[in-house]
């Protein structure tokens, strides 16, 4: 449940605590005292309008408003607005970089904690998610995944979830198409507009090096990025940080030995 007063920000949830840390349930009827003598702080502004006019059923979304309720816990125990987040909680799992071949799909994530256990998860056709590998992150908070089980021309969905937590509460989401025969393609932003980190989608034919490039429309480069020699097949790469690029239409450039292809995207604020 939500409410608002001059702006601030008042949520809690279904039930509260007493000072005994007992279950009480809220009811409809029931009567609060909320003390708005602290204001929310732009850390709860800037999850907020991060998350807005977003679906629920993103992952990050759910994350997003479970942050504002952590912010705001002091009601979550019936006693109003106490100290809040001053800024952002870090994102649990993010995506590093993805990649599907005729043969094998691999998804690179990054967690906060080092050595952390995850399980990944993994929606094949027909199928719901799977928990389909156990492992730990490494010292630098890295999650590597290598799937073999593919079909060529199926697509497959992939996500990690951090210690207990099931596929439903899993974060990190990214769909990979298992290419039937490799092609160099350019497919653009992943969302194209995009208001969040810049993650570009494409496809390559051999295993020269290759270079994406972000452009502006007068010509002048914002971003190059070397990929290295990632190998046939589709590729998904994050840019860098939203924070990088101001909002405006650049042209996407993928280069691999002569051949290029391009795309216009759209970055918001």
């Amino acid at each position: 449940m939500a409410a608002s007063r001059s702006g601030q920000y008042v949520l809690w949830p279904a039930a509260a605590e007493d000072a005994q840390g007992n279950v009480i349930p809220i009811d409809p009827g029931d009567r609060f005292v909320f003390e708005f003598g602290i204001p929310p702080t732009p850390g709860v502004d800037s999850l907020l309008f991060a998350i807005q006019n977003r679906p629920l059923s993103d992952p990050d979304v759910q994350q997003g408003y479970q942050q504002v309720i952590d912010c705001l816990g002091a009601i979550n125990r019936g006693t109003g607005i106490g100290p809040v987040c001053g800024a952002v909680t870090p994102t649990l799992v993010s995506l590093v970089r993805a990649a599907a071949s005729p043969d094998r799909a691999t998804v690179l994530w990054r967690v906060e904690e080092p050595g952390a256990p995850a399980t990944v998860y993994r929606q094949a056709p027909g199928r719901g998610w799977e928990a389909v590998s156990r492992l730990h992150a490494d010292g630098s908070g890295m999650v590597s995944f290598e799937d073999r089980d593919v079909v060529p021309g199926a697509r497959y969905g992939y996500r990690l979830g951090l210690g207990d937590r099931d596929a439903a509460a899993a974060l990190g989401d990214v769909w990979l198409e298992i290419p039937v025969t490799a092609s160099l393609a350019l497919y653009g932003l992943q969302p194209n507009p995009s208001r969040a980190d810049l993650v570009v989608a494409f496809s390559l034919a051999t295993r020269q090096p290759a270079t994406i490039e972000l452009l502006d429309l007068s010509g002048r480069r914002a971003l190059l990025l070397p990929l290295g020699a990632p190998g046939p097949g589709s590729h998904r790469v994050k840019l860098g940080d939203r924070g990088r690029f101001a909002p405006g239409v650049y042209w996407l450039r993928l280069t691999q030995g002569a051949r290029s292809a391009t795309r216009k995207v759209v970055v918001l604020e």
